[in-house]
């Protein structure tokens, strides 16, 4: 661990805030709606990390009476003080339901850091230490992370597993917003809370400046470009510390391959009026990543702050043309292409 604190890391130094932090441990939060089997992995990624230990709330938005017998049931069942099993009083949306699950956590214990982990997530075995060692050397700092991903949305399921390096990096949030509006960067590093440690008083701040933690349609992209308008920088762990499965599952996933999956179509429907992509430059195209720049501009006029570059347009389209690529429903496919291309777009741009 030492190897790990000690390789690329800059002094000190541009701290993000005013208050004096100090690590005080991380409050897992594991948000679920109607996945009751897949929160017990979840759960146990972290109990059977005992150098980690930090509350752990199942905050279960389910919409299903069995589900949430279920989960309650197992939550006391492990009879582990750690463990607390916490429900809003009616189903949420999605952003709703993790502002709520957010606050409760807050509340409920004193730690001075807090991470999202999904259902559809578990921690690798002994990483948590490390990540751990990682806030209580930059206590005031976000630490973002990478993930594996086991792509199981269809057969034949594939592991994908990124290269890294193992090191630690500070970051400049105007770098990483820059790589946004130039469509160069997914997800791998943004802080996007279900990937990162946050710090309380960030958390504090940022409900003070906006009324909430998370907003919009995406929480996590809304949340990731609020934290990049806040701070000056934010710490970045080259390394996967994570695994991401059950992508069939998924509504991101379930956009990503323009397949609507029962997710999707929950998460749609509670959206109400608003369309996904309801910021974004052509709304009408639905990509993965046509959300996340949706989020981006959405934020960057939520807090008209200098940090966000105009959006490189030609770039941005580029972009959407590759998710259009990937969407395996040919008449979908047809439809958003024939979309791009009715905006103008030069033939060449969208792929054929």
């Amino acid at each position: 661990m030492d190897d790990v604190l000690s390789a690329n890391l800059p002094a000190q130094k541009g701290h993000n805030l005013t208050k004096v932090v100090i690590y005080r441990g991380t409050a897992v939060v594991i948000p679920t709606r109607n996945r009751a089997d897949l929160v017990r992995n979840a759960v146990k990624s972290v109990l059977e990390q005992p150098e980690f230990d930090a509350p752990v709330f199942i905050s279960d938005n389910s919409t299903s009476l069995s589900e949430r017998a279920e989960l309650m049931q197992y939550a006391g069942g492990l009879k582990n003080s750690r463990v607390h099993y916490i429900a809003p009083p009616e189903p949420l949306s999605m952003t709703r339901h993790w502002d709520w699950a957010m606050r409760q956590a807050m509340a409920l214990c004193d730690a001075s850091h807090v991470t999202f982990l999904t259902d559809r997530m578990i921690f690798k075995p002994g990483e948590l230490r490390a990540l751990a060692a990682i806030s209580r050397a930059y206590p005031d700092k976000v630490v973002s992370y990478m993930h594996d991903v086991v792509d199981d949305f269809s057969t034949p399921v594939t592991v994908r597993q990124y290269t890294w390096t193992g090191n630690l990096y500070e970051v400049p949030s105007m770098r990483l917003l820059e790589m946004v509006a130039q469509s160069l960067v997914y997800d791998s590093s943004l802080p996007r809370m279900l990937n990162c440690v946050v710090p309380r008083s960030l958390l504090e701040t940022m409900a003070d400046r906006f009324g909430n933690v998370f907003d919009s349609v995406a929480p996590d992209w809304n949340f990731a470009f609020r934290t990049l308008a806040l701070v000056e920088s934010i710490m970045f762990y080259d390394k996967a510390i994570l695994v991401h499965y059950a992508q069939s599952r998924s509504n991101g996933q379930s956009a990503h391959y323009g397949v609507e999956n029962s997710a999707y179509r929950d998460f749609v429907q509670n959206l109400g009026a608003t369309p996904p992509n309801f910021a974004a430059p052509f709304p009408e195209i639905i990509t993965v990543w046509n959300w996340i720049i949706s989020e981006y501009c959405h934020t960057k006029e939520a807090t008209q702050s200098p940090k966000f570059p105009e959006l490189n347009l030609e770039k941005y389209v580029h972009a959407l043309a590759i998710g259009i690529e990937h969407i395996v429903d040919p008449a979908r496919r047809q439809e958003m292409r024939d979309l791009l291309a009715a905006r103008g777009m030069p033939p060449a741009v969208v792929p054929v």
